[in-house]
């Protein structure tokens, strides 16, 4: 049979509506599959917000779109295998045998992990405009996994942020942000977004870890448990929980007390 489950245990962002309802079945393992492959293929989540609440308003809804411009090289059956499993309705989602029968799933792809400059440049793009939404708390969080990225994973980064540090000073202006994301599409409100999004300590220069941290998730090196452990280093004192004392003694002297209580604040904590 199909036993009703009760408990709840992961990261939000994979979890399904049914979920918040508090009676559900193992469809919800489809759902999170589904979740996983949109990560996957875009470099985003499908459901996002800057609180947990905003997150979890998104997934009761259970609506997405496939409009980043990532998506375009996605095949349809791609698509449809990513919308198969995020369907509200558990019902409606297919079985675990019948999603590793996918058609997309069982096709022969070329072993190739090259990307052209232009495509590589455009998920970072995207993922410095998702990057701005974070909470500055996930952002401390991602800055952590970049620091102990391999030189493998973040070596097209690397060159990335050359080709916004065109002077090689190590750091990036907002007019040569500006210029380098200038001809894709964004209005003048969504660049100081991002700009100001990846500036994380307010300098009005965007820092080569800054930059790592806001482009990290477009090598497709995060997963829960690398967040998980970087959660675990903010919280230096295994308490459980990151206090302001913990996030005191991590930034230094660098981030003054109402910058502290501003990022408690943020993270709805």
């Amino acid at each position: 049979g199909k036993p009703n489950l009760r408990e709840t245990a992961g990261t939000v962002y994979t979890m399904a509506p049914e979920v918040f309802l508090g009676q559900y079945t193992s469809k919800i393992d489809i759902w999170s599959v589904g979740v996983m492959a949109f990560m996957a293929l875009s470099s985003h989540v499908p459901f996002f917000g800057q609180h947990r609440s905003d997150v979890v308003d998104r997934i009761m809804m259970g609506k997405f779109s496939f409009k980043a411009n990532r998506w375009r090289k996605i095949s349809k059956q791609g698509k449809s295998f990513v919308r198969d499993l995020l369907q509200k309705k558990p019902e409606r989602r297919p079985t675990a045998y019948e999603s590793s029968r996918s058609v997309w799933l069982n096709r022969s792809f070329e072993a190739s992990v090259r990307f052209p400059r232009e495509a590589v440049m455009q998920n970072v793009s995207e993922s410095i405009e998702t990057f701005a939404a974070f909470s500055k708390l996930k952002k401390l969080a991602l800055m952590i996994v970049a620091h102990k990225s391999t030189s493998k994973e973040i070596g097209v980064l690397r060159k990335a942020f050359q080709s916004y540090d065109a002077e090689r000073t190590g750091v990036v202006t907002k007019k040569q942000f500006i210029a380098t994301l200038g001809g894709q599409g964004y209005s003048k409100h969504d660049l100081d977004t991002m700009f100001q999004g990846a500036d994380i300590d307010g300098t009005g220069l965007i820092r080569y870890t800054e930059f790592l941290a806001a482009t990290i998730e477009a090598t497709g090196a995060i997963n829960e448990e690398r967040l998980a452990e970087a959660f675990d280093r903010l919280d230096a004192d295994d308490s459980g929980f990151i206090s302001r004392q913990n996030l005191s003694s991590f930034l230094g002297d660098g981030f003054s007390q109402d910058d502290i209580d501003e990022i408690i604040a943020d993270a709805d904590l």
